[in-house]
């Protein structure tokens, strides 16, 4: 498969060779007639031309031949044009720093033959170079001369060409609508004026864009269609770039082989041409490919090329990209201190180049390094670094990488796993729209500047006085700006301030609220002690008098007279007084209003009250409680609903068995007493109306209760209440 792969590259470098040569053939048969005039100069940068695209050393030749000649010949023109094609030549080599100069001396040159179409296009190609540094405002201001001059020319081609350089801007910006929009104006002149090789580099960026939108598919389209183009014109040079841009598109989809293959197809074109940036980018790729292989030894071999092509170019970001891949294939093959020194070599790297991108994400890159290898080392200066850089700069995707870095520095190293949680918070809720506005803020900027030279041009056509008052309504405007931003600023902050003072005051209120809820409570509290202690003190020693002197009377009646009865009525009711007395003062006393000491004193009520009878009981009652608090109220109907059915059974249903069944479920209070007596009689009006207590009881509680029985089967009543009811507020 990589035979017939190459041997595809060759054959489409041999057509593209075939047709370049026999034009090239042409132009040195006429050179070797040609005096030293113009005409000559002019063909020898044609000839510089015509190499530029298949073989860069003859490309070179020839330019600076031209430009020997021109300065000899004092013709400018020429010179002006030796200087671009040199310009274009260098930029193809990668290197940026004479391409440069070259385009500055060309561009001198056109603009002193007032050689308005030729200047549009060198500022075209230093716009170029500027957005290849990364320097896009820079960029957008060369584009922005060249696209005025074309428009005032009415150049097509050349506006065509600044449309397309513009749409790349506008994509460093992230602004991805806008450089849609370019793209496919510059796409529009392109196509009216049959420019296949524009066409296919319009194309091409159009698929950069859904590239970087992660819309593979399509951006996988626009690169087939343009690599079809520029096949068909023989364009190898350009078509080794597409190849390559084919190849890292489809390793983003997972399809390693085909990635691979046009990688290859790329390298060989870009070989033969002489195109070191291709061949550098190509490298690149396949080193990457290979890595996502997890073939280590391949990868390192396509680092190590492309590192050399960048050490010899001193293209510092892509020396700095080659050591990391470097480091993490020499990580793989365990040869862990020749990987650190190869992260430690490309931040170095981009210390040097001040890239503070690059800095952040190679940072990241050797702590996470060092959390794979469990060492603490300079980690949390390594990331704070990054995070500083990332926030400032509004870099989301590598604030992201770091704070999962982080999150696994504490789960590995340093052992925090409250610290790691955090962290990893931070990189699952981190919305990259909160970054946008810095960008915006910053691209707004470039965009005034622009508009102000479009105004200032235009200015300069008017009458004096008119530049006068335009001057002045410019003034008048950023006044008004600058009033309406102080009013708003201001009116945010008097906003600001009323918001926290409304926060303030409500939370105050509402404490205060809890306090006084807090001191009424112990109020209450403090007075049910006091009743109970008064009930106690008072009532329970004159019930206890009353019952002794019954005694005592009782001793001196007959025992079967009428007051021997009232007397015994008299002391029955003084002990029934003293038992509901004790039950009161109990509930009164704020210690026992608890759902523990409710189940407590309904076991010991039931063991007392039914002792005096002849009934068996049995309990099934928890031995550990919740000790929660519960109303009074609660306490209360409970207490009650439990001794009115004892009362009950005692008195109605002739049994020998009782059991009695207590259960608490974290939100459920559950009460069941059965026996094994006669049943409930419905058409005994005592039994109707123990049982309409009973569940006027349960239902004031928010609760329910049932009774259920069958002659000869005994009576079962079950009650059953949510613990939230009762709960003390």
């Amino acid at each position: 498969m990589k035979n017939r792969l190459c041997l595809l590259a060759l054959l489409i470098y041999s057509i593209a060779s075939a047709q370049t040569n026999a034009v090239v053939d042409s132009l040195e048969r006429v050179l070797k007639t040609q005096k030293n005039d113009t005409n000559r100069v002019k063909t020898l940068n044609e000839l510089a031309w015509e190499y530029s695209s298949s073989d860069l050393s003859k490309g070179k030749m020839y330019g600076n031949a031209t430009v020997d000649l021109a300065c000899r010949l004092n013709d400018i023109r020429g010179r002006s044009s030796a200087y671009n094609t040199l310009g274009n030549i260098y930029s193809d080599e990668g290197n940026n720093a004479e391409a440069l100069r070259c385009y500055q001396l060309s561009v001198k040159d056109k603009e002193d033959i007032k050689d308005e179409k030729g200047a549009a296009t060198v500022y075209s190609n230093i716009a170029i170079i500027y957005r290849t540094l990364s320097d896009s405002f820079h960029a957008l201001s060369f584009n922005r001369k060249a696209l005025n001059k074309r428009e005032q020319l009415h150049d097509r081609k050349g506006m065509g060409d600044s449309y397309n350089n513009m749409g790349n801007i506008y994509r460093d910006f992230g602004r991805y609508e806008d450089a849609l929009t370019c793209y496919q104006n510059a796409l529009k002149i392109r196509n009216e004026l049959g420019d296949k090789r524009g066409v296919a580099f319009t194309l091409n960026n159009l698929a950069t864009v859904y590239d970087d939108r992660s819309d593979f598919n399509l951006a996988l389209n626009y690169n087939y269609k343009a690599a079809k183009l520029l096949e068909a014109i023989s364009d190898n040079n350009s078509l080794a770039q597409v190849y390559n841009n084919i190849g890292v598109i489809n390793k983003k989809l997972k399809n390693l082989d085909q990635g691979i293959k046009y990688s290859n197809m790329a390298l060989v074109l870009a070989e033969k041409v002489g195109n070191k940036t291709y061949l550098r980018n190509a490298y690149g790729n396949l080193g990457d490919s290979y890595v996502d292989k997890k073939n280590f030894p391949a990868a390192r071999a396509n680092y190590e090329k492309g590192l050399a092509l960048a050490v010899a170019s001193d293209f510092k970001e892509m020396q700095a990209h080659f050591e990391i891949g470097l480091a993490i294939c020499l990580e793989n093959e365990n040869r862990i201190q020749e990987a650190e020194a190869a992260f430690k070599n490309a931040i170095r790297i981009v210390t040097e180049t001040k890239s503070e991108r690059d800095l952040a994400r190679y940072s990241n890159a050797l702590a996470a390094f060092y959390c794979r290898q469990n060492k603490k080392e300079d980690v949390q200066y390594l990331l704070n670094r990054s995070i500083a850089i990332e926030k400032k700069k509004s870099y989301p995707d590598e604030l992201k990488k770091s704070y999962r870095t982080y999150a696994d520095y504490y789960q590995g190293p340093a052992r925090d796993l409250e610290k790691s949680t955090s962290y990893y918070k931070l990189y699952c809720k981190l919305d990259d729209s909160l970054f946008a506005e810095d960008v915006a803020i910053r691209f707004a900027e470039q965009q005034i500047r622009y508009e102000t030279e479009k105004k200032e041009k235009q200015i300069l056509l008017l009458k004096q006085q008119e530049e006068i008052k335009s001057l002045q309504l410019s003034e008048q405007h950023l006044e008004l700006e600058q009033k309406k931003f102080l009013l708003f600023g201001s009116a945010l902050i008097i906003l600001l301030l009323l918001v926290s003072g409304y926060f303030y005051f409500s939370i105050q209120k509402t404490r205060a609220q809890q306090r006084q809820q807090a001191a009424v409570l112990e109020t209450e509290e403090k007075e049910r002690t006091r009743i109970a202690k008064d009930i106690h003190d008072d009532l329970g020693s004159g019930l206890s008098k009353i019952k002794f002197l019954t005694e005592v009377v009782s001793r001196n009646v007959e025992p079967k007279s009428e007051s021997q009865s009232a007397i015994r009525s008299i002391s029955e009711t003084a002990v029934s007084l003293v038992e509901n007395m004790r039950d009161l003062i109990w509930a009164l006393n704020p210690e026992n209003t608890t759902l523990q000491n409710l189940v407590i004193r309904m076991r010991e009520y039931s063991s007392d009250y039914l002792s005096d009878f002849p009934m068996e009981l049995s309990l099934d009652i928890p031995d550990h409680i919740q000790d929660i608090r519960i109303s009074t109220e609660a306490h209360r109907n409970l207490f009650l609903i439990l001794k009115e059915t004892l009362q009950n059974i005692v008195k109605h249903s002739a049994a020998d068995k009782i059991h009695i069944t207590v259960a608490v479920d974290p939100d459920l209070f559950s009460l069941a007493v059965s026996d094994n007596g006669k049943g409930l009689d419905p058409a005994s009006p005592s039994n109707g109306n123990g049982l309409k207590n009973i569940r006027q009881r349960a239902e004031a509680l928010g609760g329910t209760a049932d009774m259920h029985s069958s002659p000869g089967k005994g009576l079962l009543m079950t009650l059953s209440v949510s613990l939230k009811n009762i709960r003390k507020a």
